[in-house]
C-alpha cells in the first residue's frame, strides 16, 4: 500500500523544531507570558500547529510582540492579536468573549488588574484546553483515518496512448 507524506506522523520532527535553539527561548517566553509549564505549550503546539507555523514561530512571536494590540491596553496586556493572528494559540471567538468579558469586569468596578489577571487565566484554560482530546473523538479520528487509508487506493490518470513503442 502506499503511504502519502499527509498521513506520516510528524509530531518527531514538530518537536526537533521546537527545541532547537531559538525555538525553544521562543517557546519559553510564550509559556512564561500564559503562565504555563513549557512541556504543556509545545505539546498544544505540536497538536494544533502545522510546520510552516513552527518554523516561523520566533519570527510571528517577535512581528507579534512589534505590532499586535497597539491602540488598546486591555488587548494588549491580554495578547488578543498576539495569540490569535501571530501565534493562533486561541480562535478568535474564545479571545473575543475573554476580551469582552474583561472590558465588563472593569466597566463594572472591577480594578484593571484583577480584570486582566482574570482574563489571562482563561486565556491560559483556553490554551491547555486544546491540549486535551476527548477519548470518544480520538477513536472516531482514528477509526475514520485508518478506514480510509486501508479501502483508498490510488487513482491512476488513464490515457488513450501508452509509453510502449
Amino acid at each position: 500500500m502506499t503511504r502519502y507524506l499527509y498521513e506520516k506522523d510528524l509530531r518527531p520532527m514538530k518537536y526537533t523544531i521546537l527545541t532547537s535553539t531559538k525555538h525553544d527561548r521562543t517557546v519559553r517566553e510564550i509559556a512564561r507570558r500564559l503562565g504555563m509549564a513549557d512541556a504543556k505549550l509545545r505539546m498544544v503546539m505540536i497538536r494544533r500547529f502545522d510546520m510552516s507555523l513552527l518554523e516561523n514561530l520566533e519570527s510571528r512571536w517577535e512581528m507579534g510582540q512589534k505590532y499586535a494590540d497597539g491602540a488598546d491596553l486591555v488587548a494588549e496586556e491580554l495578547g488578543y492579536e498576539l495569540f490569535t493572528r501571530f501565534v493562533p494559540l486561541v480562535d478568535t471567538e474564545t479571545m473575543q468573549s475573554i476580551y469582552d468579558e474583561t472590558k465588563t469586569m472593569i466597566g463594572d468596578g472591577l480594578a484593571a488588574d484583577e480584570a486582566v489577571a482574570r482574563g489571562k487565566e482563561r486565556i491560559h484554560r483556553a490554551t491547555a484546553a486544546t491540549s486535551r482530546c476527548s477519548p470518544a473523538l480520538r477513536r472516531a479520528t482514528t477509526s475514520s483515518s485508518t478506514a480510509s487509508t486501508s479501502t483508498t487506493t490510488p487513482v491512476r490518470p488513464t490515457s488513450s496512448w501508452s509509453w510502449a513503442p
